[in-house]
C-alpha cells in the first residue's frame, strides 16, 4: 500500500492576473521545481493534476542614497498554493516572507525577490509535507471522485496521470481496496514508462514519420521509419518529424524570432490520426539550436496545455521560448510531449 510520500506535485506558473513578468515567472517556476525535487515530490515531466502555483504579493523596494555603495532592499511575500489543474480546487496554501538586498541596478523588484528564494529552507520541507497531507485528507472524503477520474485517465491512455491520482487516496479511505486493485492493474499491465531524454531508449516498437529527404543514418535504431507524403506544409525543406507512438502527426506552421521580446514564437500543427482525443495535454519539453545552445525557458502560449484533437483535423498549438539572445537561425531539435507518454520531435527547424 502506498503512503503520503507517494503523492507527487508539479511546478506551475503565477496566474496571469498577477501580471508577473515572463522572467520573474520563469524564476518562480524554477524555484518551485527545485523545492519539489529536493523534497522528492516532483511528478516529473510536468504531468499530474496536483500543481503548485507561486505568486508574489506586497512587493516593495527601498533604495539607499548618498552612500558609496547604493543598495536596494526589496520585501514581499511568496504564496504557494497547491491546486488541482483540472477543476481548480485548492488543497493547501502557505505564505512565506521574502527579503532581497541587492546593488541598485534598476532590475524588476519581483525578479530580485524571486531570485532570493532559498529552496533549502525548512519552510518548504514543511510545505511539501502539509500539502501532501491536505491532498490525502481531501481524497479520503472524495474517494469515488478520485476513482472515477482515474478510470477516465486510464481509458484515454493517460496511465501516469491515473497512477498519481490513485496514490493520493490514503489506505484508510473507504475505497482504498478498489484504488489498490486499479493501481495494480495499471502499473502491472498498462503503465508506460516516461522516457528521460538521453538516459532511456525509446521502445523498439515506436513509429516515426519522416520527410522524403531524410536519410537512414539520421533515424534512431529504435524507431520504425514511415514515409510522409501528405503533410500540408508549404515548405520545400520540411523539418524531420519523429513520433514515439503511431496515431499522431505534426508539423511547424510558423517559427519566428521576436527581437523585441527576445523570444521564439512557435505555432505547431498537431493531428490525431486514429481517434478523437479530447482534453489532451501537450507541452514543449526541450529546445536546442543548431549551434548547440539549450533553451530552458519554455512555455505554452497563454498557459494553455489542454486541447481537443478531433480525428483527422489539424489543431494549432502555440509555444514560446523566452530569453533568447539573438536569432539562432535554425533549431536542431524541438521536443514535445503529448499525454505525457508520447514523445514528438521536430529536427532542423528554420527560424524567420
Amino acid at each position: 500500500m502506498w503512503a503520503q510520500h507517494d503523492i507527487m506535485l508539479r511546478a506551475g506558473y503565477p496566474p496571469e492576473s498577477s501580471h508577473t513578468s515572463d522572467k520573474t515567472a520563469n524564476i518562480l517556476h524554477t524555484k518551485v521545481s527545485q523545492i519539489l525535487n529536493r523534497n522528492k515530490a516532483a511528478a516529473g515531466g510536468d504531468f499530474g493534476e496536483f500543481i503548485v502555483i507561486p505568486r508574489l504579493s506586497g512587493v516593495e523596494s527601498k533604495s539607499t542614497s548618498g552612500l558609496a555603495n547604493n543598495t536596494t532592499v526589496t520585501t514581499g511575500e511568496l504564496t504557494l498554493t497547491v491546486a488541482n489543474s483540472y477543476d481548480n480546487a485548492e488543497y493547501f496554501a502557505t505564505t512565506v516572507p521574502l527579503r532581497s538586498v541587492k546593488a541598485s541596478l534598476g532590475n524588476d523588484p519581483g525578479e530580485a525577490l524571486a531570485s532570493s528564494i532559498n529552496v533549502t529552507d525548512a519552510t518548504y520541507v514543511r510545505f511539501v509535507r502539509n500539502a501532501r497531507a491536505s491532498i490525502s485528507d481531501y481524497f479520503s472524503g472524495h474517494c469515488e471522485e478520485a476513482i472515477g477520474r482515474a478510470k477516465a485517465f486510464a481509458d484515454r491512455g493517460m496511465y501516469d496521470n491515473a497512477t498519481l491520482l490513485l496514490c493520493a487516496i490514503p489506505p484508510s479511505a473507504p475505497c482504498a481496496e478498489e484504488a489498490n486493485t486499479l493501481l495494480s492493474e495499471i502499473t502491472g499491465e498498462n503503465s508506460i514508462p516516461l522516457p528521460d531524454h538521453g538516459t532511456h531508449a525509446t521502445p523498439a516498437s515506436s513509429t516515426v514519420t519522416i520527410p522524403h529527404n531524410a536519410t537512414p543514418s539520421s533515424i534512431p535504431d529504435s524507431f520504425t521509419m514511415v514515409k510522409s507524403d501528405d503533410s500540408p506544409s508549404s515548405n520545400n525543406e520540411k523539418p524531420e518529424l519523429y513520433v514515439s507512438r503511431p496515431g499522431w502527426d505534426a508539423e511547424i506552421a510558423s517559427c519566428v524570432y521576436d527581437k523585441t521580446t527576445k523570444s521564439i514564437l512557435i505555432t505547431l500543427k498537431v493531428k490525431s490520426l486514429e481517434r478523437d482525443a479530447d482534453d489532451t495535454y501537450i507541452k514543449m519539453t526541450g529546445a536546442i539550436s543548431a549551434e548547440g545552445d539549450t533553451f530552458t525557458y519554455l512555455r505554452n502560449k497563454d498557459d494553455k496545455y489542454y486541447f481537443d484533437f478531433p480525428k483527422g483535423v489539424w489543431i494549432k498549438v502555440g509555444f514560446i521560448i523566452n530569453q533568447v539572445e539573438g536569432n539562432p537561425g535554425e533549431m536542431a531539435r524541438l521536443s514535445f510531449k503529448i499525454k505525457n507518454i508520447i514523445d514528438l520531435q521536430l529536427k532542423n527547424v528554420t527560424l524567420k
